[in-house]
């Protein structure tokens, strides 16, 4: 038992102690404290909260009545509670949170490790200082603040971040055109990480670019309504968010799935610019935004990524109000030095049918009985010597996955099983697969094709209504009479269009025209590809037939057909479609909605690049009208003048409508 007088000294001891702990650790806050406002005052008297990489970091956009907001929208992304509006009160809420030590009672109460003995506490994980690592970066240099002064942080989920991704170069990537799926109508752009290499000198061409990180924006689905999607899409009704996945799934997605071919843009980055691109990929992944289709969409929030990491770029500020994956690439070609390097990786249908045409005669007979008897067993093909064997089986294997894209990885599934068999028979021939070397033309580049925004002019005249002129402004995209460069043959996307005409002999002016959406697919039919063509129109237009002569209908129209390709390798191609139509008007005549049905019959020819021939003759029978029976037959023709401007001429031959017009268009 301690004496009494013992107990004293022993209390006296521990609260002088205790004082002296209270005082450092209360001096050693003052101290923390001053340093803290002494940075946030010299931030204030440099306008840092208004300098351009701070306003990209925290994705600010002037307001309308002046002032910034971020069109970030999740609220763990700012640390101010006014932070959404007011980037001064953000950066210095930043500057305080950095400074603020862990709360180390609750990382010793829990310290759970992987299995790599790395600390994954959630606290830990939560410190400023791990969750905003681009922000850290950028306030040290501009304020000189190093690392001593802060807390110590481990911020152990950042750093397997880092391991994973260990970045050597960042490339854009465009996924092209997949008009079957509305969300890829007009492409996909995301970002490929590259890593560094384990093997130091690799050579580039031996790099396994499966391995690296593809990072992508995207909105979350909530809907597979076609029309709810296109309300909530260009409402910004679905959360936008990034994701981050192994390359391999994307090839797998796009390339194979799909069958898209992917454009790869290396950037021509600094390891300062990449180091701080990497990391604001981590601070965005963490939150989310408001989707919009036309406007706030995947391309446009990689380019905001870019330019918060590299401020010197000046990419969004070029951007339409509304953004096309394909624009952005032109963007970025026309950023001086920005652009290291293009490559292509075909899609697995270009693939197949690369190896296909490259079989000799003899093995293209003995594939196609394989492919029918599902059996390539044969005796014929086993009399091949080793290495014809193998350019069969090899384009049996492209044919698997081209034909079947989501069974082939699937277990139990019939055409994985005979996939697998094929790749034992491949596996025991013992001769390399032939490395495919398809290489584009300059003109396939996506990035060549010309701009999405087009306005043309047309003076013409007209059998019984005179001399006429019309102005059209077409947003975007592509037809089959503009220029093919860039563009996939046989895909129609135009999306907000208007018309107006102006009679000079009658002095009238009216809108002829306002197209919402159209889109067609013309895919040739050949061996191994029986695909359907189709088209869909929704839009407002002239009626030019008896029932209701030159009066605007509102309405869509449609449907599947055939593609023909007579000479192979050739532009030039014949298509029919059997297509049902909906009209509504007021001044229809005896019925204010109009039904119609009846065949198209097309052909389109390019005998050479610059030129371009368009003839269709259509029937339809109107039901619900009194002159039921409706002909038609349009021709055009377009001639690239330059890579910015085209000439044209049609003549339409419609029930009320005979013309002849001469057209020039500025593509921008």
């Amino acid at each position: 038992m301690v004496p009494p007088r013992m107990r004293f000294f022993i209390f006296i001891f521990l609260s002088i102690g205790a004082t002296q702990l209270l005082r450092t650790s209360v001096l050693a806050g003052d101290t923390v404290d001053d340093e803290v406002n002494e940075l946030i005052s010299h931030s204030k008297k440099t306008q840092l909260s208004r300098s351009k990489q701070w306003l990209k970091l925290v994705h600010y956009q002037p307001t309308f009545w002046g002032g910034f907001e971020s069109e970030v929208g999740g609220d763990e992304f700012f640390l101010s509670k006014n932070g959404r509006k007011d980037p001064e009160l953000e950066l210095e809420a930043t500057l305080r949170a950095f400074f603020k030590a862990p709360h180390e009672s609750s990382v010793q109460a829990k310290n759970p490790t992987n299995s790599k003995g790395e600390s994954t506490t959630a606290e830990e994980n939560k410190h400023p200082l791990c969750r905003f690592p681009a922000r850290l970066q950028w306030l040290s240099e501009q304020l000189s603040i190093s690392a001593e002064k802060l807390p110590k942080a481990n911020c152990p989920l950042y750093q397997i971040y880092l391991k994973r991704l260990s970045p050597q170069s960042a490339s854009l990537i465009f996924s092209s055109y997949f008009i079957n799926s509305p969300a890829s109508t007009f492409g996909h752009t995301f970002l490929r990480i590259s890593r560094k290499d384990s093997a130091p000198g690799l050579a580039e061409k031996d790099r396994n670019e499966l391995l690296d990180h593809g990072i992508g924006y995207a909105a979350n689905l909530t809907t597979d309504n076609p029309v709810l999607y296109a309300i909530f899409g260009l409402a910004g009704l679905f959360q936008g968010t990034y994701t981050n996945v192994p390359y391999y799934y994307k090839v797998r997605e796009y390339n194979d799935f799909e069958s898209r071919d992917l454009w790869s843009y290396e950037l021509n980055l600094s390891d300062a610019e990449l180091e701080m691109l990497v990391s604001h990929l981590w601070e965005l992944g963490g939150t989310s935004f408001r989707y919009y289709f036309l406007s706030k969409n995947c391309s446009y929030q990689i380019l905001t990524a870019l330019e918060a990491a590299a401020p010197r770029l000046h990419l969004t500020e070029r951007l339409p109000f509304y953004v096309i994956p394909s624009s952005t690439l032109q963007i970025l070609i026309s950023e001086p030095g920005l652009v290291k390097k293009i490559s292509y990786r075909p899609a697995v249908r270009v693939q197949f049918f690369h190896r296909y045409e490259h079989l000799l005669p003899s093995e293209k007979k003995i594939f196609k009985g394989a492919v029918e008897q599902r059996d390539f067993s044969s005796a014929e093909l086993k009399a091949l010597p080793l290495e014809n064997q193998a350019h069969v089986l090899d384009t049996a294997l492209d044919y698997w996955d081209f034909k079947y894209p989501a069974n082939v990885s699937k277990e139990n599934v019939e055409q994985a099983e005979f996939k697998q068999k094929l790749l034992i028979q491949r596996a025991i021939i013992p001769i390399q697969s032939e490395t495919l070397k398809i290489i584009p033309q300059p003109s396939e580049e996506p990035h060549s094709g010309h701009g999405s925004r087009r306005f043309t002019l047309e003076n013409g005249f007209e059998k019984n209504g005179g001399y006429f002129s019309s102005m059209q402004m077409r947003f975007s995209l592509h037809n089959f009479l503009d220029p093919q460069e860039g563009y996939p043959v046989g895909a129609l996307i135009e999306f907000f269009q208007f018309k107006l005409r102006y009679q000079l002999d009658l002095k009238v002016l009216k809108v002829d025209e306002v197209g919402l959406i159209r889109l067609a697919s013309l895919i040739p039919l050949k061996e191994f590809q029986k695909t359907i063509s189709w088209r869909a129109d929704l839009s407002a237009k002239t009626v030019l037939d008896h029932g209701c002569d030159h009066c605007l209908a509102y309405g869509m129209e449609g449907g599947p057909g055939v593609t023909v390709q007579p000479f192979e390798k050739s532009n030039f191609l014949t298509y029919a479609f059997l297509e049902g139509e909906m009209r509504y008007s007021p001044f229809f005549f005896t019925s204010k909605l109009r039904l119609g049905a009846g065949p198209t019959f097309g052909v389109l020819m390019a005998p050479v690049s610059s030129f371009r021939f368009l003839s269709e003759i259509g029937y339809r029978y109107v039901f619900l009208s009194p002159v039921p029976n409706v002909f038609y037959w349009n021709n055009e023709l377009s001639l690239r003048l330059t890579s910015a401007f085209s000439g044209g001429l049609q003549a339409s031959l419609y029930p009320t409508l005979q013309a002849l017009g001469l057209k020039f268009s500025y593509y921008f």
